[in-house]
Order: C-alpha cells, then sequence, then structure tokens
C-alpha cells in the first residue's frame, strides 16, 4: 500500500492501521538519506515531497534550497519551485529562508501572484523585503516594491508608506531631502537615547542628535531650497545591527536604482495595480496636508531621461492630490506645452488640462489663439471647442471661484484677448442677445466673443460643436449628457480618403454579387434535382 493511501486510511480508522504504517514510516527513514551531490531527477524529487516531507522536513527543506541554487533545467527548476511553494503552504519553511532562496529566481514576476497569497503575517516579513528593496540587484528591488504596495494596501504597516513615499518622489544627486519625520528608529535595549528635533524652517539648519554607548550620530541637514547652504554631513562612528533598526527611506538617496520603483509607487497612488477592489488606495485615504506638499515640491516634470509617458503619469498623480487635498500647484504651462495632435496620449493630456487649468488666463489665451481660430483645420477647431464645453461644464459643476480672482488681477491679458476677439467676431450676430447681456461668469463671455465667429459655420460638425458650448454656459449640459468628447473630431474625408472608400465599397457589392450567384446556382440544383424525382 502506498504512503499517501495508507495515511487517508488511517485518518478513518487509526487503530486498524496503526502498526502498518508505523513499519511503513520506518522504512521511509531509511530511505531518505539526501545526497549532497549528485544529480537531481524528478522521480526523486516527487518521492521527498510526497512521503518524506511526514517525518524529514527539516532535512528535505534544506536539501531543496540547495538544489534551487544549483539547478540550470527549467523544467527541474519549475517542480522544484512548486515543492518549495507546497511545503511553504504546509508551514514546514521560515520566512527568512523562503524569500531568501525566492529572491534568487529568474522569472520573479511570474511568481507574484502566487507569493501574495501565502502572505499572512506581513510584520515578520517586512525586515526581508526592506532589505532586498535596498541591497538587491533591479529584479530583487522591483519585486520587493510590489510586495511593500501590497502589504500597505491590505495590512496598513507605516513602514510600507513611508518607503512609498519616499520612492515616488524625484532624488537629486548627491542631497539629502527635507523631510516631516526627520529619522524614524526602533530599539531593542538601547539606553540614554537623546533625540532634539527642530522646526524646519528657511533658514534654520535641523538637527539630529543620538547619544548612546555603541552609537554616536551626528546629521546636518541643510536648507534645500538654498543653492548656498546644500552641503550636508553624515557621521555614523558604530551600529549595532541587533539592537537598532532604521526604516527610514530619507537618508539613503541612492535605493531610488531606476524609474521602475518610482513608476510602481506612482501606479499603487493611483490604484492601478488591482491590488485591492475600492476605487481609491490606502495611500490616497491616509495622505496628509504635509506630506501631500512635500510629495508636489520634489515631483520634478522636467527631468531630462523622464518619457512622454512617465512625465503624464507624473501630472496624473499630481492632478489627484490637488483633487482630494486641495493643494495649490500650477501645472498649467506643462501640461498645455505637451498637447499634441498625432500622439494617441491627446485624450489624457487635455482632461489633465482641464482638471489643472485653475483660473490661468495665460494658458486660455494661448489655447484660445491656437485651437478656436478660423484659419485652422476643422480638427484643430473640434477639439478646441470641445474642450471649451467641457470646461463650461467643469465650472458650472464645481462653482470655481480663482477664475473670478484671477480675471480681476490680470486686466493686461483680458484686453489682449478683449482685441482679437473684436478682429474675429466682426459683423457676427447671436441668436440668443439676451442670454449674451445675462452672462455673469466673466470667462463664459470672454470665451463666447472669441467663439462667436463659429456661429452658423458651413461645417455642420463645428456649428454643433459651437452649440454644445452655449448650452454648457447656460447649464443645459452636464459631463454624463454631452455627446462629444474632447477628442471626438468630425471632419470632412478628402479625396484621397474617399478614393479608398469608393474601392472598399466596390469590393464588398462584388463579394455579394459573387454569394449571390452562388445562392441562386445552388438553389437551382435542388430544384431540379425535385422535379427529377417526382418525374
Amino acid at each position: 500500500m502506498d504512503f499517501i493511501e495508507l495515511e487517508a486510511q488511517v485518518k478513518k480508522s487509526p487503530g486498524n492501521y496503526k502498526t502498518e504504517f508505523l513499519k511503513i514510516l520506518n522504512t521511509y527513514k531509511n530511505l531518505s538519506v539526501l545526497p549532497d551531490s549528485g544529480q537531481l531527477t524528478l522521480p526523486y524529487l516527487n518521492f521527498l515531497v510526497s512521503t518524506c516531507q511526514h517525518f524529514e522536513s527539516t532535512k528535505i527543506v534544506e536539501y531543496l534550497a540547495r538544489q534551487i541554487e544549483k539547478c540550470n533545467d527549467e523544467k527541474l527548476s519549475q517542480e522544484l519551485l512548486n515543492a518549495w511553494f507546497m511545503l511553504k503552504q504546509k508551514n514546514k519553511i521560515e520566512d527568512n529562508l523562503f524569500f531568501k532562496i525566492l529572491m534568487q529566481c529568474a522569472d520573479l514576476p511570474k511568481i507574484l501572484n502566487r507569493v501574495l497569497k501565502l502572505i499572512k503575517n506581513p510584520k515578520c516579513i517586512i525586515n526581508i523585503i526592506i532589505y532586498y528593496f535596498k541591497h538587491g540587484d533591479d529584479k530583487q528591488t522591483t519585486f520587493s516594491c510590489l510586495l511593500i504596495c501590497y502589504i500597505y494596501e491590505i495590512y496598513d504597516l507605516k513602514e510600507c508608506k513611508d518607503i512609498i513615499l519616499q520612492s515616488m518622489i524625484d532624488y537629486k544627486s548627491g542631497s539629502i531631502q527635507k523631510t516631516n519625520n526627520i529619522l524614524d528608529v526602533k530599539t531593542n535595549n538601547l539606553k540614554d537615547i537623546l533625540i532634539t528635533e527642530s522646526k524646519i524652517s528657511d533658514s534654520k539648519m535641523d538637527k539630529v542628535v543620538l547619544c548612546n554607548e555603541n552609537i554616536k550620530t551626528c546629521v546636518n541637514q541643510s536648507n534645500i531650497f538654498d543653492k548656498e547652504k546644500q552641503k550636508k554631513t553624515i557621521c555614523i562612528n558604530s551600529v549595532e545591527k541587533n539592537n537598532l533598526n532604521i526604516y527610514n527611506m530619507h537618508f539613503s538617496p541612492i535605493l531610488i536604482k531606476n524609474q521602475k520603483i518610482q513608476q510602481i509607487c506612482l501606479l499603487y497612488f493611483l490604484n492601478e495595480l488591482d491590488f485591492c477592489q475600492e476605487k481609491e488606495s490606502r495611500l490616497i485615504k491616509n495622505l496628509d496636508k504635509t506630506n501631500a506638499k512635500y510629495i508636489l515640491k520634489n515631483i520634478r516634470l522636467n527631468h531630462k531621461k523622464d518619457t512622454r509617458q512617465f512625465k503624464i503619469l507624473k501630472l496624473k498623480c499630481i492632478s489627484l492630490i490637488k483633487q482630494v487635498m486641495d493643494v495649490k500647484c500650477d501645472v498649467a504651462e506643462t501640461i498645455y506645452k505637451m498637447i499634441d495632435l498625432n500622439k494617441d496620449d491627446l485624450k489624457d493630456v487635455l482632461k489633465l488640462l482641464l482638471f489643472n487649468i485653475d483660473g490661468n488666463l495665460k494658458v486660455l489665451k494661448a489655447f484660445l489663439n491656437n485651437f478656436c481660430v478660423e484659419y485652422k483645420d476643422d480638427e484643430v477647431i473640434c477639439i478646441g471647442l470641445n474642450f471649451l464645453k467641457e470646461l463650461c461644464i467643469h465650472i458650472n459643476t464645481f462653482q470655481i471661484v480663482s477664475w473670478n480672482n484671477n480675471i480681476a488681477e490680470n486686466k493686461d491679458i483680458l484686453d489682449d484677448i478683449s482685441e482679437i476677439s473684436q478682429i474675429t467676431s466682426f459683423d457676427v450676430k447671436y441668436d440668443d442677445i439676451d442670454f449674451k447681456e445675462n452672462i455673469k461668469n466673466p470667462v463664459f463671455s470672454l470665451i463666447l466673443d472669441h467663439v462667436a465667429i463659429f456661429n452658423k459655420n458651413k461645417n455642420s460638425y463645428i456649428n454643433n460643436s459651437y452649440r454644445n458650448v452655449v448650452k454648457a454656459m447656460k447649464g443645459l449640459l452636464t459631463s454624463e449628457d454631452a455627446e462629444n468628447d474632447l477628442t471626438l473630431i468630425k471632419r470632412k474625408k478628402s479625396k484621397e480618403e474617399k478614393l479608398l472608400a469608393r474601392k472598399e465599397g466596390a469590393n464588398k457589392r462584388r463579394l455579394l454579387i459573387k454569394l449571390r450567384k452562388t445562392e441562386r446556382r445552388a438553389n437551382l440544383k435542388k430544384t431540379k434535382k425535385k422535379k427529377k424525382l417526382k418525374t
């Protein structure tokens, strides 16, 4: 009888099979001599995992750990990993050893979902994950960063929050960033610790002094905004690893090795990693105004190495922080410079501009002069009018006051826009004169003066988009009722496109004619056969 079948029988009636069970155990104990050298085969691996794990678990775990490090065969390495995970599910492997061997695997992203299911006590694991986040290679750091985001989302550990917030920031070379919590120290048997922390200001220096028999630390941090005072000194004489664990990311700008870690943290902040089913991530819910301002100050948008997609990701995080925390940050000009009609991300950029324009009249002036002018193409005009429609809906729904304040301050810009609108709207008649006179919002009147040239345009799509702008000003349209999207473009086809459409239509007609002919022939054959059978 096999060991597994015998085990099932013992569970049903242990008294009858007790002697047999003990005999087989003794035989398997003699067989389970684990060799240090030699090639491992799949039958021997299955024998170890299925039978010997019940009484020789410690030896098998050590043997598998050695074999995973040495193994080069793909099939055998997969079977070893499956055995490793199975032993972990049965709680026969410690967390330290499990992650130590796991981090040496080549395909770490494929194992992520299996590892997430095994995390039950994150306080025991977090030290190992932070160690590999600091000292591991690129694959290990990205893998540990994903684990940190998952642990914080589900278990809400403070150490994970500090790491994610610091990873979202762009570090300057050779500089230590200014933070609210300067040093986070966890001690077991330390005595006579003195921590003095002065308030952060633009002119004063921040000092942290830790005094102990084995520790003498002196940290002087200068103001990051003064370029002349950017010399920092960190003097650490001796640190006991067992007594002191520093989970702070503020003193290690080298930890952010590449953009992948920053990208993972930004995606988690936007809740695009699918760790939870809620709309917002835990980091947004637990975000303070101090942390929000700190992130907005230290995210650099004009970094040379950043790609276009990475800049858009940063701008999405900035706009989300502004919406949730009501923090001011002027990003409208940078977003406006990123508008490119030939790019696929035009819709995302226009949405960012819509939520971040914040009463910036310079950007509005540039947008009106470049998108809402008669000599532009129909595509550009449709994009500009659809954006203005969404802007009017946004102002009506949220009742933005910043536009009125900026209009009162910047009268010179208004004069320039009014001159352009007088030139373009010459001899233009409004359909609703009472509506123009009763407009109370100065932004609406400004837009209407500039856009009035498109009233009763020959192109029906431009005329309809203009009418939608007027409806949005009146409050008759909402974001749900608006038919046209920001990037919805309706225009006349060119001659080449018409010729291609005609050719495609002609080809379709030919195919339909052929199909009909074949159907008719088949029907005629059927009718002839029926007539012959009747005769």
